[in-house]
C-alpha cells in the first residue's frame, strides 16, 4: 500500500523500529511526521506472512541490504475505519432508521377553535361562544364546571412518534379576585363521544343524545385515566397567568381519540369546595391567551442512494445517501461489546467531484445520548 491524502499514520520499520536515517525513530511515511518507536517488532522486508527461507526462489526472499526496504505497511488509518455498504455498524440497511423532526403548534381563534364548557347548575345551557372555559367550582359564582377542548390534528401523521406535547391554558381573575381558595388537581382526559361545540351541555354531548353520565365523565363518555394533570394551589396560585399541562402521549392515538379532551378538576361536584378556575377560550379577545398546543414529534423518512460519481470517501461500495430535508439517523451500540466503534459523517457540498466543506452543527452533527 502507498500513502494517500487520507492516511494519518503509516509506519515502516526494521528490527526494533530503529531507522538508520533517523536514529531512534520509526519513520511515519504518511507525511504527517508522527514518528515513533516500536519495541520488540520483527520486520521482514518483501512479502509479509509468507515463506521466510533464504532460498532465492522463496516467495518472501529479500536480498541483503543495509536497512529494511520500505515495502512493508503495518498501520494505515483508512484500512481500520473503512466502512462499506451498508455504512452503519449495526448492519441495518442504509435507508432505515431515518426520521424527520417536526414541531406542531396550534392556537386557534374563535372561528377555527373548538371548545366549550358545561355547567352543573345550567345543565341544558350551551356555552359555545363564551370567552371562558371553566373547571371546578368557581368562588363567588358557586357554579360547577367542566370543559371540552379539541384541536385539529389532521396534519400530524398517524406514524408520528411524539417526544413531547404541552397544552397551555391562560388562567384569569374573576372581577380582579382569585377564582379559587382550595387547592385541586386539574386533569386532561381523552373524550370518547363525538361531542359538538354548539350542542354540548352538562346533560347531552351533541344537543340531542345524553351522556352516559351527566357531565361527560362516564366510562363510555371519557377515558378514566388522565393523559396530563397539573396541581393548582388555590389561594396560593399565581393569577392571572399561563398554566402548562405536560401530556404523556407518545403517539397520535394516545394523545387524542379524535374527539378532543375533557378537562376537569379532581373534585368538581356541588360540594362547598371552591377550587374553580376560569381559562380563556378560543373566543377570548387576547390571541396570546387562547388555548395552545405544542407537539414535538418525528416521522419515518425516506433517503435515496446516490449512484452518481464521485463516490465520496470510501469508493464505489460505500453508501451515498441523499436526504430531501433535515433528518435524524438513530442507531444503538451495544455498550458491552469490546469492539471499537467508529461513527463518521461526510458531507458532499454540491460541487462536482468535491467532498467536504465545513461540517458543523448547521450541516451535520453526531449526537450521543
Amino acid at each position: 500500500m502507498v500513502r494517500d491524502s487520507n492516511t494519518k499514520l503509516l509506519l515502516h520499520f526494521d528490527e526494533n523500529g530503529d531507522d538508520p536515517r533517523n536514529t531512534g525513530k520509526t519513520i511515519d511515511d504518511s507525511g504527517n511526521a508522527n514518528h515513533g518507536t516500536i519495541t520488540g517488532a520483527k520486520y521482514v522486508a518483501g512479502l509479509v506472512g509468507v515463506d521466510g527461507t533464504t532460498s532465492a526462489d522463496a516467495t518472501g526472499y529479500q536480498s541483503s541490504q543495509s536497512y529494511g526496504g520500505h515495502s512493508g505497511i503495518f498501520i494505515e488509518e483508512n484500512t481500520l475505519n473503512k466502512i462499506t455498504n451498508p455504512s452503519f455498524e449495526n448492519a441495518i440497511a442504509y435507508d432505515t432508521n431515518w426520521t424527520t423532526a417536526t414541531t406542531f403548534t396550534s392556537q386557534p381563534d374563535g372561528t377555527t377553535g373548538v371548545d366549550t364548557m358545561m355547567s352543573y347548575w345550567d345543565p341544558t345551557t350551551n356555552f359555545a361562544n363564551n370567552v371562558n372555559i371553566n373547571v371546578g367550582k368557581l368562588r363567588y359564582t358557586l357554579r360547577n364546571y367542566r370543559s371540552l377542548l379539541r384541536f385539529d390534528l389532521s396534519t400530524i401523521p398517524t406514524s408520528a412518534v411524539i417526544s413531547s406535547s404541552t397544552l397551555t391554558l391562560y388562567a384569569e381573575l374573576l372581577s380582579g379576585l382569585p377564582t379559587a381558595i382550595d387547592p385541586t388537581t386539574v386533569s386532561v382526559y381523552r373524550q370518547k363521544r363525538a361531542w359538538t361545540e354548539a350542542g354540548a351541555t352538562w346533560n347531552k354531548y351533541d344537543g340531542s343524545i345524553d351522556w352516559q353520565t351527566a357531565g361527560g365523565f362516564g366510562s363510555d363518555d371519557s377515558e378514566q385515566v388522565a393523559i396530563g394533570s397539573r396541581y393548582f394551589a388555590g389561594s396560593g396560585e399565581s393569577l392571572p397567568g399561563t398554566k402548562e399541562f405536560s401530556l404523556t402521549a407518545t403517539s397520535k392515538s394516545d394523545l387524542d381519540l379524535g374527539n378532543g379532551w375533557l378537562i376537569k378538576a379532581a373534585t368538581d361536584g356541588h360540594e362547598i369546595t371552591e377550587n374553580g378556575y376560569m381559562f380563556t377560550s378560543s373566543d377570548g379577545a387576547t390571541s396570546a391567551n387562547r388555548p395552545k398546543l405544542v407537539i414535538n414529534y418525528t416521522v419515518p423518512s425516506a433517503v435515496t442512494q446516490n449512484t452518481t460519481a464521485p463516490y465520496y470517501k470510501f469508493g464505489s461500495n460505500s453508501t451515498k445517501i441523499i436526504a430531501p430535508a433535515d433528518m435524524i439517523f438513530t442507531t444503538a451500540i451495544n455498550a458491552g461489546n469490546t469492539n471499537t466503534h467508529t461513527l463518521s459523517a461526510y458531507v458532499y457540498n454540491g460541487t462536482s467531484g468535491a467532498v467536504g466543506g465545513t461540517v458543523d452543527a448547521t450541516v451535520s452533527k453526531l449526537v450521543f445520548n
